[in-house]
């Protein structure tokens, strides 16, 4: 479904210590309402989704929160045009020391960080 689209995401450390992280999807070939997860990942796209790593787990979060509270999750949702828009807001500043990437995966994102197949990757865009 992402052969033909365009990604974009953003993330903005706020002034009080917290980040916000937008993604931004286009021309996704899939039917209207359907969500795909979508997470940011450890490491920058690379030839094979696997070549971005596992979750970005938020070093040094109580471990007992819940993981989405722990990582940035950004399941997007597409309408009758195949475009979509997420927003995550996290309590603390996403670590960009080593470039980051979005992956979308096949279903919504289930309680256990699981979200399917890995479909398409985006790198992240730091301001």
């Amino acid at each position: 479904p992402f052969a033909d689209a365009g990604a974009a995401v953003h993330v903005v450390a706020t002034g009080s210590g917290a980040s916000v992280v937008t993604l931004h999807v286009t021309g996704v070939d899939a039917d209207p309402g359907r969500t795909f997860g979508a997470h940011v990942h450890q490491l920058p796209c690379g030839e094979l989704g696997s070549a971005a790593g596992g979750h970005y787990l938020h070093a040094g979060l109580d471990p007992t929160l819940p993981l989405e509270q722990r990582e940035v999750w950004l399941d997007v949702t597409v309408n009758a045009a195949g475009n979509g828009h997420a927003v995550a807001l996290r309590p603390w500043i996403v670590d960009q020391s080593s470039q980051r990437s979005v992956i979308l995966h096949a279903n919504p994102t289930a309680a256990d960080g699981t979200a399917g197949a890995r479909l398409a990757c985006v790198d992240l865009d730091g301001d």
